[in-house]
């Protein structure tokens, strides 16, 4: 089941949270796309605060992460895992997302896919 939602960006990082936590509490692991952007930067911190386990299927380089000290903690803390069907060094691009979405949707039992969109004017 795939669930479609265009929303705001700042309206999906206020619920991001309860969405994690609802997750979590139902035991699964949080499948994001690391940090990406904002909304999945928030998705995956607020997973990790949670308790949660994440995977973070990523679409650009694994090794931009490997540095930041909350990643590595978290990483060998075994809370989270770090994941690229790509070369670690891999550069962002269009056929790298839809091959990180691809990836994600047939690893995840259930899938959210949330847009962010600026407001109209």
């Amino acid at each position: 089941m795939e669930v479609r939602v265009v929303v705001v960006a700042d309206v999906v990082l206020v619920g991001v949270g309860g969405v994690g936590g609802a997750r979590l509490a139902g035991g699964f692991t949080v499948l994001t796309g690391g940090f990406a952007s904002a909304l999945d930067a928030a998705a995956t911190t607020a997973a990790l605060e949670a308790g949660g386990t994440v995977v973070a299927l990523l679409s650009h380089p694994l090794t931009t992460h490997l540095h930041t000290p909350e990643v590595r903690r978290a990483v060998h803390g075994g809370r989270l895992c770090l994941v690229t069907p790509f070369r670690p060094n891999a550069p962002w691009s269009p056929t790298t997302e839809a091959g990180r979405a691809a990836v994600a949707g047939a690893l995840a039992e259930r899938t959210a896919t949330i847009e962010t969109s600026a407001p109209d004017p």
